[in-house]
Protein backbone atom coordinates (compact mmCIF):
# COMPACT_ATOMS: atom_id res chain seq x y z
CA UNK A 1 0.00 0.00 0.00
CA UNK A 2 2.62 2.54 -0.29
CA UNK A 3 5.29 3.81 2.12
CA UNK A 4 4.34 4.29 5.84
CA UNK A 5 5.77 7.58 6.60
CA UNK A 6 6.75 8.39 10.67
CA UNK A 7 3.86 9.03 12.43
CA UNK A 8 3.54 12.95 13.16
CA UNK A 9 2.94 14.08 16.94
CA UNK A 10 1.55 17.16 18.53
CA UNK A 11 4.26 18.27 20.70
CA UNK A 12 4.08 20.17 24.03
CA UNK A 13 7.32 20.95 25.82
CA UNK A 14 8.95 18.89 23.17
CA UNK A 15 7.37 16.11 24.45
CA UNK A 16 5.55 13.79 22.09
CA UNK A 17 2.05 11.91 22.28
CA UNK A 18 1.75 9.43 19.50
CA UNK A 19 -1.70 9.89 17.35
CA UNK A 20 -3.81 6.98 16.83
CA UNK A 21 -6.73 7.05 14.37
CA UNK A 22 -10.61 6.33 15.18
CA UNK A 23 -11.54 7.40 11.67
CA UNK A 24 -12.60 4.74 9.13
CA UNK A 25 -14.73 4.33 5.86
CA UNK A 26 -17.15 1.91 6.23
CA UNK A 27 -18.06 1.96 2.50
CA UNK A 28 -14.50 1.42 1.13
CA UNK A 29 -13.02 -1.21 -0.92
CA UNK A 30 -9.59 -1.00 0.56
CA UNK A 31 -8.45 1.21 3.95
CA UNK A 32 -6.51 4.12 2.42
CA UNK A 33 -4.04 4.44 5.34
CA UNK A 34 -3.22 8.27 5.94
CA UNK A 35 0.33 9.00 5.38
CA UNK A 36 0.78 10.60 8.67
CA UNK A 37 -0.20 7.19 10.53
CA UNK A 38 1.18 4.62 12.10
CA UNK A 39 -1.07 3.05 14.42
CA UNK A 40 -4.64 2.53 14.27
CA UNK A 41 -8.04 2.41 16.45
CA UNK A 42 -11.37 1.37 14.93
CA UNK A 43 -14.73 1.28 16.34
CA UNK A 44 -17.16 -1.61 15.52
CA UNK A 45 -20.46 0.23 16.14
CA UNK A 46 -20.95 1.17 12.26
CA UNK A 47 -20.73 -2.78 11.23
CA UNK A 48 -24.64 -3.20 12.54
CA UNK A 49 -25.75 -0.05 10.79
CA UNK A 50 -26.25 0.29 7.12
CA UNK A 51 -27.20 -2.30 4.72
CA UNK A 52 -27.31 -4.53 7.87
CA UNK A 53 -29.68 -2.86 9.91
CA UNK A 54 -32.90 -4.63 9.42
CA UNK A 55 -30.52 -7.76 10.52
CA UNK A 56 -28.81 -6.07 13.52
CA UNK A 57 -32.64 -4.77 14.55
CA UNK A 58 -33.77 -7.95 14.37
CA UNK A 59 -31.02 -9.74 16.40
CA UNK A 60 -31.83 -7.28 19.01
CA UNK A 61 -35.74 -8.30 18.52
CA UNK A 62 -34.78 -12.04 18.83
CA UNK A 63 -32.22 -11.72 21.85
CA UNK A 64 -35.15 -9.87 23.83
CA UNK A 65 -37.79 -12.41 23.57
CA UNK A 66 -37.11 -14.95 26.49
CA UNK A 67 -39.13 -17.60 24.24
CA UNK A 68 -36.95 -20.66 22.58
CA UNK A 69 -37.27 -22.36 19.80
CA UNK A 70 -36.05 -23.55 16.64
CA UNK A 71 -36.83 -20.46 14.30
CA UNK A 72 -35.48 -18.06 16.71
CA UNK A 73 -32.48 -20.21 17.08
CA UNK A 74 -32.08 -20.16 13.71
CA UNK A 75 -32.34 -16.69 12.57
CA UNK A 76 -30.06 -15.91 15.86
CA UNK A 77 -27.62 -18.30 14.01
CA UNK A 78 -27.95 -16.97 10.37
CA UNK A 79 -27.81 -13.70 11.13
CA UNK A 80 -24.76 -13.24 13.68
CA UNK A 81 -22.96 -15.58 10.54
CA UNK A 82 -23.95 -12.28 8.06
CA UNK A 83 -22.79 -9.86 11.01
CA UNK A 84 -19.54 -11.83 11.39
CA UNK A 85 -18.95 -11.91 8.00
CA UNK A 86 -19.19 -8.16 7.54
CA UNK A 87 -16.77 -7.67 10.47
CA UNK A 88 -14.16 -9.89 9.60
CA UNK A 89 -14.06 -8.35 5.66
CA UNK A 90 -13.80 -5.18 7.05
CA UNK A 91 -11.24 -5.92 9.84
CA UNK A 92 -9.19 -7.96 7.68
CA UNK A 93 -9.32 -4.65 5.64
CA UNK A 94 -7.99 -2.44 8.27
CA UNK A 95 -5.62 -4.79 9.39
CA UNK A 96 -3.89 -5.63 6.13
CA UNK A 97 -3.56 -1.41 5.30
CA UNK A 98 -2.13 -1.34 9.02
CA UNK A 99 0.23 -4.38 8.55
CA UNK A 100 2.71 -4.81 11.07
CA UNK A 101 1.01 -2.20 13.18
CA UNK A 102 -1.47 -2.34 16.28
CA UNK A 103 -4.84 -1.82 15.48
CA UNK A 104 -7.05 -1.42 18.52
CA UNK A 105 -10.21 -3.07 18.08
CA UNK A 106 -13.00 -1.84 20.32
CA UNK A 107 -15.75 -4.14 20.61
CA UNK A 108 -19.93 -2.43 20.60
CA UNK A 109 -19.91 0.50 22.96
CA UNK A 110 -23.11 2.15 21.95
CA UNK A 111 -25.63 -0.42 20.54
CA UNK A 112 -29.00 -1.08 21.33
CA UNK A 113 -31.39 2.22 21.44
CA UNK A 114 -29.30 3.73 18.75
CA UNK A 115 -30.82 1.58 16.70
CA UNK A 116 -34.27 1.78 17.31
CA UNK A 117 -34.87 6.01 16.98
CA UNK A 118 -37.90 6.61 18.29
CA UNK A 119 -39.64 9.04 15.82
CA UNK A 120 -42.13 6.70 14.95
CA UNK A 121 -42.67 5.49 17.63
CA UNK A 122 -42.96 5.02 21.80
CA UNK A 123 -40.17 3.26 23.68
CA UNK A 124 -42.79 0.31 24.27
CA UNK A 125 -42.53 -0.46 20.84
CA UNK A 126 -38.92 -1.28 21.60
CA UNK A 127 -37.36 -4.38 22.18
CA UNK A 128 -36.74 -4.68 26.01
CA UNK A 129 -33.01 -4.49 25.67
CA UNK A 130 -33.76 -1.39 23.06
CA UNK A 131 -35.52 0.20 25.73
CA UNK A 132 -33.13 2.87 26.94
CA UNK A 133 -33.03 6.49 26.01
CA UNK A 134 -28.93 6.56 27.98
CA UNK A 135 -26.81 3.66 26.89
CA UNK A 136 -24.07 4.80 28.81
CA UNK A 137 -25.84 3.78 31.71
CA UNK A 138 -27.44 0.87 29.93
CA UNK A 139 -26.73 -2.22 28.22
CA UNK A 140 -23.69 -1.12 26.24
CA UNK A 141 -19.83 -2.09 26.47
CA UNK A 142 -18.90 -4.88 28.38
CA UNK A 143 -22.55 -4.94 29.99
CA UNK A 144 -23.54 -6.05 26.17
CA UNK A 145 -20.91 -8.78 25.60
CA UNK A 146 -21.82 -10.01 29.17
CA UNK A 147 -25.95 -9.60 28.60
CA UNK A 148 -25.45 -10.67 25.03
CA UNK A 149 -22.44 -12.76 24.77
CA UNK A 150 -23.52 -14.01 21.01
CA UNK A 151 -22.59 -10.60 19.61
CA UNK A 152 -19.34 -10.13 21.73
CA UNK A 153 -18.10 -14.33 20.50
CA UNK A 154 -19.20 -13.04 16.60
CA UNK A 155 -17.21 -9.83 17.20
CA UNK A 156 -13.99 -11.96 18.59
CA UNK A 157 -14.45 -14.62 16.36
CA UNK A 158 -14.29 -12.20 13.69
CA UNK A 159 -10.98 -10.45 14.77
CA UNK A 160 -9.22 -13.59 15.58
CA UNK A 161 -10.52 -15.33 12.04
CA UNK A 162 -8.91 -12.05 10.10
CA UNK A 163 -5.71 -11.89 12.29
CA UNK A 164 -5.36 -15.99 11.40
CA UNK A 165 -5.97 -15.31 8.27
CA UNK A 166 -3.45 -12.52 7.21
CA UNK A 167 -0.62 -14.38 8.89
CA UNK A 168 -1.22 -17.43 6.63
CA UNK A 169 -0.87 -15.24 4.05
CA UNK A 170 2.41 -13.36 5.23
CA UNK A 171 1.24 -10.47 6.95
CA UNK A 172 2.39 -9.04 10.46
CA UNK A 173 -1.44 -8.45 11.84
CA UNK A 174 -1.40 -6.95 15.53
CA UNK A 175 -5.26 -6.75 16.66
CA UNK A 176 -5.73 -5.64 20.07
CA UNK A 177 -9.64 -5.88 21.48
CA UNK A 178 -10.99 -3.06 23.64
CA UNK A 179 -13.80 -3.39 26.07
CA UNK A 180 -15.54 -0.53 26.67
CA UNK A 181 -17.65 0.59 30.12
CA UNK A 182 -15.30 -1.31 32.54
CA UNK A 183 -16.12 -0.73 35.77
CA UNK A 184 -14.99 -4.27 37.54
CA UNK A 185 -12.34 -6.22 36.88
CA UNK A 186 -14.49 -9.47 37.00
CA UNK A 187 -16.03 -8.02 34.01
CA UNK A 188 -12.93 -8.50 31.51
CA UNK A 189 -12.93 -11.83 32.71
CA UNK A 190 -15.81 -13.62 30.25
CA UNK A 191 -14.03 -11.16 27.31
CA UNK A 192 -10.86 -12.75 27.63
CA UNK A 193 -11.77 -15.89 27.90
CA UNK A 194 -14.48 -16.26 24.54
CA UNK A 195 -10.79 -14.54 23.52
CA UNK A 196 -8.48 -17.58 24.57
CA UNK A 197 -11.42 -19.92 23.42
CA UNK A 198 -11.61 -18.40 19.65
CA UNK A 199 -7.69 -18.34 19.35
CA UNK A 200 -7.46 -22.15 20.30
CA UNK A 201 -9.63 -23.39 17.91
CA UNK A 202 -6.94 -21.90 15.42
CA UNK A 203 -3.96 -23.57 14.70
CA UNK A 204 -1.92 -19.95 14.74
CA UNK A 205 0.61 -18.07 17.43
CA UNK A 206 -1.38 -15.10 17.31
CA UNK A 207 -1.34 -12.67 20.25
CA UNK A 208 -4.41 -10.78 20.99
CA UNK A 209 -4.06 -8.31 24.19
CA UNK A 210 -7.15 -7.16 26.05
CA UNK A 211 -7.88 -4.09 27.24
CA UNK A 212 -10.30 -2.16 29.18
CA UNK A 213 -11.98 1.36 28.07
CA UNK A 214 -12.52 3.43 31.26
CA UNK A 215 -15.69 5.38 31.16
CA UNK A 216 -16.63 5.62 34.73
CA UNK A 217 -15.65 7.13 38.06
CA UNK A 218 -15.53 3.37 39.43
CA UNK A 219 -13.68 2.26 36.50
CA UNK A 220 -11.38 5.55 37.25
CA UNK A 221 -10.82 4.96 41.20
CA UNK A 222 -10.05 0.90 40.88
CA UNK A 223 -7.85 1.48 37.46
CA UNK A 224 -5.27 -0.14 40.08
CA UNK A 225 -7.61 -3.52 39.78
CA UNK A 226 -7.89 -3.17 36.03
CA UNK A 227 -4.48 -2.77 35.48
CA UNK A 228 -3.80 -6.35 37.16
CA UNK A 229 -6.06 -8.06 34.48
CA UNK A 230 -6.34 -5.59 31.50
CA UNK A 231 -3.46 -5.74 28.77
CA UNK A 232 -3.44 -2.12 28.54
CA UNK A 233 -6.23 1.02 29.66
CA UNK A 234 -7.88 3.77 27.27
CA UNK A 235 -9.32 6.66 29.18
CA UNK A 236 -12.54 7.48 27.47
CA UNK A 237 -13.14 11.48 28.48
CA UNK A 238 -16.41 11.57 26.91
CA UNK A 239 -18.18 9.13 28.54
CA UNK A 240 -15.97 10.09 31.82
CA UNK A 241 -16.99 13.78 31.56
CA UNK A 242 -20.70 12.22 31.34
CA UNK A 243 -20.37 9.90 34.17
CA UNK A 244 -19.19 12.11 36.35
CA UNK A 245 -21.17 15.16 35.66
CA UNK A 246 -24.28 12.68 35.62
CA UNK A 247 -25.17 14.87 32.40
CA UNK A 248 -25.93 13.55 29.19
CA UNK A 249 -24.29 15.00 26.45
CA UNK A 250 -27.47 14.36 24.28
CA UNK A 251 -30.04 15.25 26.87
CA UNK A 252 -27.85 18.89 28.33
CA UNK A 253 -26.11 20.03 25.47
CA UNK A 254 -27.71 19.14 21.97
CA UNK A 255 -29.64 22.67 21.59
CA UNK A 256 -29.12 26.11 22.96
CA UNK A 257 -31.87 26.48 25.18
CA UNK A 258 -30.76 22.93 26.87
CA UNK A 259 -28.78 23.16 30.53
CA UNK A 260 -25.35 23.00 29.62
CA UNK A 261 -25.64 26.53 27.22
CA UNK A 262 -28.22 27.78 29.89
CA UNK A 263 -25.68 27.19 32.12
CA UNK A 264 -22.82 28.75 30.60
CA UNK A 265 -25.01 31.99 29.75
CA UNK A 266 -25.33 32.56 33.45
CA UNK A 267 -21.89 31.99 33.97
CA UNK A 268 -21.96 28.66 35.85
CA UNK A 269 -19.83 27.15 33.67
CA UNK A 270 -16.67 28.96 32.78
CA UNK A 271 -16.28 26.21 29.58
CA UNK A 272 -18.70 23.69 28.16
CA UNK A 273 -17.21 20.55 29.82
CA UNK A 274 -18.17 18.36 26.85
CA UNK A 275 -15.38 20.38 24.90
CA UNK A 276 -12.95 21.56 27.49
CA UNK A 277 -11.78 19.30 30.33
CA UNK A 278 -12.80 19.62 33.25
CA UNK A 279 -9.83 19.61 35.38
CA UNK A 280 -10.58 19.56 38.29
CA UNK A 281 -13.17 17.46 38.43
CA UNK A 282 -12.82 15.08 35.09
CA UNK A 283 -9.17 15.54 35.41
CA UNK A 284 -8.52 14.42 38.99
CA UNK A 285 -10.63 10.83 38.05
CA UNK A 286 -7.63 11.01 34.78
CA UNK A 287 -5.08 11.42 37.31
CA UNK A 288 -6.18 8.83 39.83
CA UNK A 289 -6.61 6.55 37.44
CA UNK A 290 -3.37 6.58 35.85
CA UNK A 291 -1.01 6.57 38.81
CA UNK A 292 -2.78 3.80 40.69
CA UNK A 293 -2.40 1.77 37.30
CA UNK A 294 0.65 2.71 36.94
CA UNK A 295 1.60 2.00 40.57
CA UNK A 296 0.45 -1.85 39.73
CA UNK A 297 1.52 -2.54 36.55
CA UNK A 298 4.00 0.61 35.64
CA UNK A 299 4.55 -0.93 32.07
CA UNK A 300 1.21 -0.74 31.52
CA UNK A 301 0.07 0.69 27.99
CA UNK A 302 -2.34 3.84 28.92
CA UNK A 303 -4.08 6.14 26.07
CA UNK A 304 -6.93 8.43 26.25
CA UNK A 305 -9.54 9.16 23.65
CA UNK A 306 -12.49 11.71 23.36
CA UNK A 307 -13.03 15.57 22.38
CA UNK A 308 -10.63 17.06 25.12
CA UNK A 309 -7.54 17.91 22.90
CA UNK A 310 -7.22 21.69 24.12
CA UNK A 311 -3.90 22.61 25.23
CA UNK A 312 -4.50 22.36 28.99
CA UNK A 313 -5.33 18.66 28.29
CA UNK A 314 -2.77 17.62 26.54
CA UNK A 315 -0.29 18.83 28.83
CA UNK A 316 -2.22 17.00 31.40
CA UNK A 317 -1.97 13.36 29.21
CA UNK A 318 1.53 14.66 28.89
CA UNK A 319 2.59 15.39 32.37
CA UNK A 320 0.62 11.88 33.71
CA UNK A 321 2.69 9.83 31.04
CA UNK A 322 -0.40 8.76 28.80
CA UNK A 323 1.19 6.50 25.81
CA UNK A 324 -1.09 7.28 23.40
CA UNK A 325 -4.43 10.38 22.19
CA UNK A 326 -6.92 8.44 20.21
CA UNK A 327 -7.69 11.49 17.57
CA UNK A 328 -9.79 11.39 14.18
CA UNK A 329 -7.16 12.19 10.92
CA UNK A 330 -8.33 15.62 10.99
CA UNK A 331 -6.96 16.60 14.03
CA UNK A 332 -3.60 15.96 13.23
CA UNK A 333 -3.56 17.25 9.62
Amino acid sequence: MGKIERAPTRTINRQPITPLIDSFDLQSNDVVLPKSTAIGFLSTDGLFTGDVLADTQMLIADLSNNAENDDKRSRVENTLTKLGERHKGFIERVLRGFDGKYVTVSLSSSLLADLFPLDDGLPDERPILARETNPIIGTSGVRLAVVCPGIAKMQIESIVGAGVELKAQGYNPKPRIAVPLVSFSTELSPVKNQIRSALSLQDTKLDIPCGAIICTPRGALTADELAQSADFLIINTDLLTQTTLGMSKVDTDANEDDVVPHYMSIGLFANNPFNTLDIDGVGKFIETAIKRARKTNPEIEIDVMGSHRGNEAIRLYKRLGVNHLIAPTSYWN
